[in-house]
């Protein structure tokens, strides 16, 4: 960009900045120069001023790289412990290019030397350290999105960063392979839809939590057999979703995941993976049915269309004996019922389903359909502990209270003529705007960031 060309606004955007505890927005019509100018002397004035924490978003202008270096050299400089470096303006998604023609920000060599960082977050970057380079020794938190990194350097970075406990890689485009060697891990979100990653290799005994949501790419039970999860004993919870993927080739092992991941007490999982237990569960063989979640006290299910008949299959062939929390997460938008896959008929209700334990269900995007129906008749029945059962009706267009009045009553009349296992099971029927916010599955943050639903 040319002196000539400071003054123009950064990209119709805004960019932001906060040093330790002070935070400067710079709003729509601001300048790349004014924020420019603005952080130089803000840095110059505060001479050697520790800086806990760095926070920057600005757009990768060639004219500001020797500006944006230093600003990076400052804050390591000065013992900088929380870095978040954001170059995602005038980034376009949908073609993965800046607008602009702007190329992504290669990191500069004096991160790589800093021995202060606790939490790095880098976003649209090129993370490419000099020769030398031996970790961050006290870093805790690593998340990395749309960053240009090879395999090898970031196995490198997660084995030799020995405090390393949260980890999240977002869109790293780049990566066939990813090899997470960590006995330090505790949570590790991974999203990698429409990506080239096919292959993961897991070693974290520490580890808790595993977010991830993608093409799945933890092999196939016939072509690969491999073992992905080397250690992860101490894994709790486990989110997995592939919502708008489902149909990708090659067909995909989530009985085998399930299989894999089966000690969690806290579980969400798709349509992919009810569709696929119930198929190979009902038409074929495979050695892992029955999945047994001996352990599981939660569970989500993310519904993208109203076939709910794979929630029975799912039920009959990976039984949840100590379930105490079921979270099912309908579409949003009114969906015509659609028939079972593979030409099949109704899929049957597993008759020797017993929930002993289930005290709470909870239904989002609720409409009252047959399909929804028959699915509340099936988990009343078998619920003899139930304390409660949330219904939430999807947001309405229309505004007129008396005929949503008129409909919560049908609603709850015709609910009232299900038999139930439970005779103190309480129903509550509400609208989306009602929603009680104390009642929340674990995975709630996920949900719209990854799915493509509203907060449960």
């Amino acid at each position: 960009m040319e002196g000539s060309d400071l003054s123009v606004p950064i990209l119709n955007s805004f960019a932001s900045l906060s040093i330790s505890n002070v935070n400067i927005d710079f709003a729509e019509g601001n300048s790349a120069g004014d924020f420019t100018a603005s952080l130089n002397q803000y840095l110059q004035s505060h001479g050697s001023n520790k800086i806990t924490k760095f926070r920057i978003s600005f757009a990768p202008l060639d004219a500001f790289a020797p500006d944006i270096e230093n600003w990076i050299h400052s804050a390591v400089s000065r013992g900088v412990e929380d870095l978040f470096l954001d170059f995602s303006m005038g980034f376009d998604h949908n073609s993965e290019q800046y607008r602009t023609g702007m190329k992504p920000f290669k990191l500069p060599d004096s991160l790589f030397g800093c021995r202060t960082l606790i939490c790095l977050t880098l976003s649209h970057s090129v993370f490419s350290p000099p020769a030398g380079f031996t970790g961050f020794e006290n870093l805790k938190s690593l998340s990395l999105s749309y960053v240009n990194i090879s395999e090898d350097m970031l196995q490198w970075t997660i084995s030799s960063s020995p405090l390393l406990e949260n980890l999240v890689i977002k869109n790293c485009g780049n990566l066939e392979t990813l090899n997470v060697s960590s006995y330090s891990l505790q949570k590790l979100v991974l999203v990698a839809p429409y990506s080239n990653l096919y292959d993961i290799e897991i070693t974290a005994p520490k580890l808790q939590s595993f977010i991830y949501y993608g093409e799945h790419i933890f092999g196939d039970a016939v072509f690969h057999p491999k073992n992905h999860f080397l250690d992860i004993s101490s894994l709790t919870d486990a989110f997995i979703s592939s919502m708008g993927l489902e149909f990708t080739e090659p067909e995909h092992d989530y009985i085998k995941l399930l299989s894999d991941l089966k000690q969690v007490k806290i579980l969400t999982v798709c349509t992919a993976t009810l569709l696929d237990v119930t198929t190979y569960g009902d038409h074929f063989d495979h050695e892992n049915l029955p999945v047994v979640l001996g352990n599981l006290k939660e569970l989500q299910l993310l519904v993208d269309n109203l076939n709910l008949s794979y929630i029975y299959g799912f039920f009959r062939y990976c039984p949840v004996p100590l379930l105490e929390r079921l979270f099912i997460i309908l579409p949003a938008t009114f969906q015509v019922e659609e028939p079972a896959s593979y030409g099949s008929t109704k899929v049957e209700e597993p008759s020797t389903v017993v929930f002993e334990h289930l005290q709470v269900i909870k239904v989002v995007n609720f409409e009252g359909c047959a399909s929804e129906m028959r699915l509340l008749g099936f988990l009343l029945e078998r619920a003899p502990v139930l304390e409660s059962l949330v219904l939430v009706l999807p947001p309405r267009c229309r505004e007129d209270k008396s005929e949503l009045a008129i409909e919560q009553n049908n609603l709850y009349v015709q609910i009232s003529l299900l038999s139930k296992a439970s005779p103190a099971a309480n129903v509550l029927l509400i609208h989306s705007t009602d929603d009680d916010e104390s009642l929340k599955p674990t995975h709630t943050e996920y949900f719209s960031e990854f799915t493509g639903f509203p907060n449960a």
